[in-house]
């Protein structure tokens, strides 16, 4: 079953360290990576803050700004 939401999800980021958000909708973190993609021909999208914040997570997959959500799940 896929995990993708039409919906962000505000959370909190620490700032030099490295995340990966879910691309492939599998992951049992959702929405970070769990490694479930290597079942998949789906990456990861990586990345790392430079500093902390809180940020709008997208949960759709379709944002052109990953990781932050730019509203792409309401078209």
């Amino acid at each position: 079953m896929l995990n993708f939401k039409n919906q962000p999800l505000k959370m909190s980021f620490e700032a030099n360290i490295k995340y990966a958000l879910c691309l492939c909708g599998e992951s049992k973190k959702f929405p970070l990576c769990d490694g479930s993609h290597r079942s998949t021909d789906k990456n990861p999208f990586k990345f790392t803050l430079t500093k902390a914040e809180d940020i709008n997570v997208c949960q759709c997959g379709k944002s052109k700004i990953l990781p932050h959500c730019d509203g792409s799940h309401f078209k």
